[in-house]
């Protein structure tokens, strides 16, 4: 299972996932009679282990939840800015779905997608928890560059997943020694292989 961050499967500034060649760009779409900039939400999906199927619970910064069909939400897009403290705006005209102030989604499979946005601050505690995933175990955090290392649960109880004004997704795990505990650019925790 995954927590996948979407601004960094969007945005993944170091060849790893992706290459300059193959990084992701924004689509233009129709958002209220103006031409956006969009990104569209499968490039994050494409980071779930089990896919999208059934209903996705979709939270906004608020709590307030909206229940979307899978095929709906995998074919949303996602306008935002990077380096904003902005939440994105969630969209899908054909589906009459917009969500804004997106927090985050949750799959009938047990996974997630996050928005984090520039100047904000997660703490991983908090995101296992509301994923419903055990707080005990030890996880994986991966970077877009596929640089990867695993997080014993009393790290994961005091790390943070942080926006940064530059755009970036950062993670730290204060008292952790690989890597001093921190970890630029993150695209998702998972399960440790075991």
């Amino acid at each position: 299972n995954r927590i996948v961050i979407m601004q960094n499967t969007m945005r993944n500034p170091r060849d790893g996932f992706y290459t300059a060649e193959t990084a992701p760009v924004a689509a233009e779409i129709d958002y209220n009679g103006a031409a956006v900039a969009a990104y569209p939400l499968t490039l994050a999906t494409a980071f779930l282990t089990n896919g999208v199927e059934g209903v996705v619970t979709v939270y906004d910064a608020a709590g307030k939840t909206t229940e979307v069909a899978a095929a709906d939400f995998e074919a949303a897009y996602a306008i935002l800015e990077f380096d904003s403290g902005v939440a994105p705006v969630l969209y899908n005209a054909d589906a009459d779905l917009e969500v804004a102030d997106f927090a985050y989604a949750l799959t009938e499979g047990g996974e997630a997608i996050y928005s984090v946005v520039a100047d904000s601050v997660h703490p991983t505690a908090d995101m296992l928890t509301a994923c419903l995933w055990d707080t005990a175990k030890e996880y994986r955090v991966v970077a877009t560059d596929k640089f990867h290392f695993p997080v014993p649960a009393e790290n994961m109880a005091t790390g943070e997943v942080r926006g940064t004004i530059s755009g970036a997704v950062n993670a730290s795990f204060p008292d952790y020694k690989i890597a001093s505990g921190k970890l630029g650019d993150i695209v998702y925790i998972e399960d440790s292989v075991e």
